[in-house]
Order: C-alpha cells, then sequence, then structure tokens
C-alpha cells in the first residue's frame, strides 16, 4: 500500500501538462486523462489520509505499567487455579485407584 502511495505521489507531482497527463492522454484523450489524473489525485489523497499516524492509539509509559500488572495479577491467577486443578485431579485418581 506504501509503494502504490509513493508510486502515486511521484506521479502526480506534476500539473497536467507534464508527463502523467501526456501518457495517459497519448493512450485515451485529454478528457479521459484529465479524469484520469483527477481520480488518481483523490485516491492518493484518501490514500495519504489513511496512512497518516494516529498518536492517539500509541501506548503511553503508564499504559504498559498497566499492562504489566494485569499480567502478573493473570499469571497468579492461573497459577492459583493449575494447583487447584492438580490437587484436585491427583486426588480423583488416588480414589480411583483405592477403589479398584
Amino acid at each position: 500500500m506504501r509503494y502504490f502511495a509513493e508510486t502515486l505521489k511521484f506521479l502526480l507531482r506534476n500539473d497536467f501538462r507534464n508527463r502523467p497527463f501526456s501518457i495517459a492522454a497519448g493512450k485515451t484523450g485529454d478528457t479521459e486523462a484529465r479524469d484520469l489524473i483527477q481520480f488518481m489525485r483523490a485516491t492518493r489523497q484518501e490514500i495519504s489520509a489513511d496512512v497518516r499516524l494516529d498518536k492517539s492509539v500509541f501506548a503511553t509509559k503508564e499504559d504498559i505499567a498497566n499492562l504489566r500488572t494485569e499480567i502478573k495479577k493473570g499469571f497468579k491467577e492461573q497459577l492459583k487455579w493449575l494447583i487447584i486443578l492438580l490437587l484436585g485431579f491427583s486426588s480423583l485418581i488416588i480414589t480411583v485407584i483405592k477403589l479398584l
């Protein structure tokens, strides 16, 4: 996508009298070439708007610190359940073995 945007930017850097227009006009006609160039410019503007960085989605140091505490909390919770299940299944296995 970035390559496409850079290519359009390169092609559309000039106005109608320059190379992109003359290439398009040679293949179609002046009216179609102008329409094509206008379409390419509009597409380039849409792509540049999509590519711009939105700095509001960047993580701050506070966000990263909160994430670390949540990961630690999740790890402790997971460890707790692992131990509980391990003890539960081992007691179940011992009970089944004694009954046989």
